[in-house]
């Protein structure tokens, strides 16, 4: 287990690998610097200012008794591992992150960590804490013993084999795969790998459609995983675009544009006022169908402005699906 914690908390977040549960019923304890990272992280990037022994009671609170000198190896590793700049102030004596450096949300990977430890704390606090939360039930259950063993095969670049049965298909077929990471997207986890049956060409497998898994002791080249993180960098969701990332430009009301702070749909999303309760979002991303069904799935109507060809598959998105309510099945 200390190996893994290890290799978690050295991955960079751009990475998408996960090796914890996200539901704390089932997550192994946390080791301290786990914890403190967590803790450290969730309190500077709310932009308070902190000396060292406001910090150090901050851990201690939380169980937590460190040295200065243990403070500052993590605090180091907050800037290091998660980029979060944070800078101590030799006037004032405080730590901080600058409001123009805080980030919009943690990085995926500690943000799994965040929710995990502090549901966890908090059901080991107050039993009774189940009675009252609710976590979302629609997520296929996921098993982590098969979930280990892709992460292992992700990190040595082993060779797997594997039985998955597709959406459109009606048996289960064989593949054999050159695994490179684990991707999350709407309560599912997918194993994104080249299939060697058809060309390398890179796809993504639901886990939950995983059959069978057979680890093979044959090795694949490394570099080939970096064509597979240039293809899902700006991408939403699982289905890949043979479009460059591009500027996207969006048209909301108000009410949605409030909605966009709280949620961002992209973090590094900019939100200006064109006029009263108009607002347009701007983002780089890559325009696929996931980013389209969360445009089409908001409550309040967006317009895409551009790019133009994004604009038009959106309008024959919902041409499609306004053609469904053409007949009288609904009288």
């Amino acid at each position: 287990m200390a190996a893994q914690n290890s290799a978690f908390w050295t991955c960079k977040p751009a990475i998408w690998l996960v090796l914890t549960p996200r539901i704390p019923y089932f997550q192994p304890m946390a080791n301290n610097k786990e914890r403190a990272l967590s803790i450290l992280y969730d309190a500077l990037a709310q932009g308070r200012r902190y000396s060292s022994h406001e910090l150090l009671a901050l851990l201690e609170r939380h169980d937590l008794l460190v040295s200065e000198r243990s403070l500052s190896r993590w605090l180091q590793a907050l800037r290091d591992e998660f980029d979060l700049p944070v800078k101590f102030s030799q006037k004032q004596k405080v730590f901080e992150v600058h409001e123009n450096d805080r980030p919009a949300n943690p990085p995926g990977l500690l943000k799994y960590t965040l929710d995990s430890l502090f549901l966890r704390e908090t059901l080991l606090r107050n039993q009774k804490a189940a009675e009252v939360i609710r976590p979302d039930n629609r997520a296929p259950a996921l098993n982590h013993h098969q979930f280990g063993q892709l992460v292992t095969a992700c990190l040595e670049q082993r060779l797997v084999q594997v039985r998955h049965q597709k959406f459109d298909a009606n048996e289960p077929k064989d593949y054999l795969l050159q695994p490179f990471f684990l991707k999350e997207y709407l309560y599912r986890w997918y194993l994104i790998a080249a299939d060697t049956s058809d060309d390398g060409k890179i796809k993504a497998f639901g886990l939950e459609r995983i059959h069978e898994l057979s680890l093979l002791d044959e090795r694949f080249d490394a570099s080939r995983r970096e064509l597979a993180e240039d293809l899902f960098t700006g991408l939403m969701g699982i289905t890949g675009s043979e479009n460059p990332a591009t500027e996207i430009v969006l048209r909301t009301n108000s009410m949605q544009k409030r909605f966009f702070e709280t949620l961002p749909l992209h973090p590094r999303q900019q939100i200006t006022q064109l006029a009263e309760d108009v607002w347009e979002v701007r983002f780089v991303g890559k325009p696929n169908l996931e980013l389209t069904q969360q445009l089409v799935g908001q409550l309040e109507p967006i317009e895409v402005v551009s790019p133009n060809y994004f604009r038009q598959s959106v309008i024959e998105f919902l041409k499609r699906n306004l053609a469904v309510y053409a007949g009288d099945a609904g009288k």
